[in-house]
């Protein structure tokens, strides 16, 4: 992944020098993206890259999260209870209804009061593995994913036979149990400085997804489009934006 941060505190100390006056672009605290490009690099054994470039601007400059930030709020997932508060496993019986999201703080939100809509197979959008001291699988925990602990999501559409554009679901692409792989992800602190002060910030995102599977699940000639937007650090989401309809023998770069 590759970006092109602009920071406005630098635009702000040059052009005082040579103007004695400068104010900073006024920009929401809400991050604003638009759709840039996308290219398709053939990568080989170690995995093709769709690269996708949006633009973007953040008023306050507060974008990209820490490969360490786990805690709340970008923890990964809450953990469903019971009534009881013991956890919701997929080997155990007698839990009790109503059923909780448990989020790392111990706050409970109620989730369901239904106990024949919970799941009772085996998928990875819904259930997190638990291992041993020696990180053997000794059972499954039933799960919610938390989409704060990511910043970036990409949603994937194919062009059907009626000319109208349906959800290509890559977590269900060779996998029964919806474990295959997605192209959400994280970008990082542009810069920590800048995030201090709560500048203006405005550049370029590339991110570069990589798979082997690009060709065998897309195909080369059949029809898709991106659509993409992101997260700031206090969770304000952004516009949606869609990339230009494309095949990968389109996109392919030289």
């Amino acid at each position: 992944m590759k970006i092109k941060p602009i920071s406005f505190l630098f635009l702000l100390l040059l052009t005082g020098v040579l103007a004695g006056c400068f104010r900073p672009p006024e920009f929401p605290d809400e991050p604003e993206i638009t759709f840039k490009n996308i290219v398709f690099r053939d990568g080989g054994e170690f995995g093709d890259s769709l690269i996708l470039s949006i633009d973007f601007q953040d008023g306050d400059g507060n974008l990209g999260l820490r490969g360490s930030e786990d805690g709340f709020p970008y923890h990964p997932f809450d953990v469903i209870v019971d009534s009881d508060g013991d956890t919701v496993t997929l080997s155990g019986t007698g839990f009790q209804s109503p059923y909780f999201r448990e989020r790392p703080t111990g706050e409970r939100v109620l989730y369901t009061d239904e106990p024949d809509t919970l799941n009772s197979f085996y998928n990875c959008q819904e259930f997190e593995l638990i291992t041993n001291f020696e990180g053997i699988p000794v059972d499954t925990m039933r799960i919610v994913k938390n989409p704060n602990n990511l910043n970036i999501f990409v949603e994937f559409y194919q062009l059907n036979g009626d000319g109208e554009f349906e959800f290509f679901d890559w977590t269900s692409v060779a996998s029964t149990n919806r474990c295959g792989e997605d192209f959400n992800g994280r970008f990082p602190v542009f810069d920590e400085r800048n995030l201090a002060d709560g500048n203006p910030l405005a550049g370029t995102i590339d991110y570069s997804m990589v798979s082997v599977g690009f060709e065998f699940a897309m195909g080369v000639n059949n029809t898709f489009r991106i659509d993409v937007r992101i997260l700031d650090r206090d969770l304000n989401v952004s516009n949606m934006v869609s990339s230009q309809e494309f095949t990968l023998n389109e996109i392919r770069a030289n």
